[in-house]
């Protein structure tokens, strides 16, 4: 569907979460439960929030699975260092450059 250049209409962690047993049932919901590693995620295209909308005619939707939230995490950390890393970059070279200019203007 990627490759036909539509775009999902829902991403989303499929399954219901891990009940955290032991905790007090007052305590709120994200705080009681968790979704493990492993937990798939979906993409689906033609989907709608409720079954009065339809997404281009079609009232069935499709889904395929993406990754897991591991793969996700994974995805998340190398796209941070590669930021790190340009950032890193472009603000060391506008240093380099302005040390260069204030040298030649000192100079002059």
């Amino acid at each position: 569907m990627l490759d036909q250049g539509k775009r999902p209409s829902v991403i989303t962690v499929i399954g219901k979460p891990q009940p955290i047993i032991g905790l007090p049932e007052n305590w709120e919901q994200p705080a009681r439960f968790f979704y493990p590693s492993e937990q798939p995620i979906i993409m689906g295209f033609n989907c709608s929030r409720s079954s009065l909308e339809s997404i281009d005619g079609n009232q069935n939707g499709i889904g395929f699975r993406a990754g897991t939230i591991s793969d996700l995490r994974e995805w998340l950390d190398k796209e941070k260092e590669q930021r790190k890393f340009w950032i890193g970059t472009v603000v060391i070279s506008f240093i380099s450059v302005g040390s260069i200019l204030l040298r030649v203007n000192l100079l002059h």
